[in-house]
């Protein structure tokens, strides 16, 4: 999965079975949850490699974040997709989506010490 990682820490939505980006969007929720598992892989094998595509994925879903929101509704919200109309939770903000990056964002806060 890290090889279909983009460099600014975009993660395709799906992949094809060669592992290639089969879609143009992101699945905000499964790059945050792929964050946790490389920031867990790198716990355990200390490669950097695997540190390093995490904290890309993770600075991706933090500038999809909503910041901008006038009335709070959705302030702090992640959405299913990049852009948000892809196909996982289209046109949503999810609450999972919001936790998985908490937790994610933690983790990477105790990986850099």
């Amino acid at each position: 999965m890290r090889s279909a990682l983009q460099d600014d820490g975009f993660l395709p939505g799906r992949l094809s079975s060669d592992w290639r980006p089969a879609v143009q969007w992101s699945c905000l929720t499964g790059s945050v949850q792929t964050a946790i598992c490389w920031f867990l892989l790198y716990e355990i094998t200390g490669e950097a490699s695997y540190r390093d595509a995490a904290a890309a994925a993770n600075a991706f879903v933090r500038k999809t974040l909503a910041v901008d929101d006038q009335n709070g509704d959705i302030r702090g919200g992640v959405n299913g997709s990049y852009p948000i109309d892809g196909d996982y939770g289209r046109l949503q903000y999810l609450s999972w989506a919001t936790k998985f990056c908490i937790d994610s964002n933690i983790l990477e806060s105790s990986v850099a010490g």
